[in-house]
């Protein structure tokens, strides 16, 4: 068997499936190796798009009190102007 078809071949497996422990293990190896994969630029415009994301979630309230909770009335009087 080719090393292509074996690889297809463990992809396809259902007599050895991932224990759950070992799923979330391959999830967090792959999303680093994506993350090492990344320039700064890449990483900085996918944080902003997850933050933006969260964020239309807010109402104007909430998006007011998460900013005085974590920056300050003076720093949300200085987002608004």
């Amino acid at each position: 068997m080719s090393d292509s078809n074996l690889y297809t071949e463990i992809l396809k497996s259902e007599i050895m499936p991932l224990t759950p422990d070992q799923l979330s293990n391959l999830r967090d190896n792959y999303a680093q190796m994506i993350v090492d994969d990344m320039d700064t630029k890449t990483l900085m415009i996918m944080a902003y798009d997850v933050i933006m994301e969260n964020l239309n979630d807010y109402d104007e309230q909430q998006l007011k009190e998460e900013i005085v909770d974590c920056y300050g009335d003076e720093i949300l009087e200085d987002l608004i102007s």
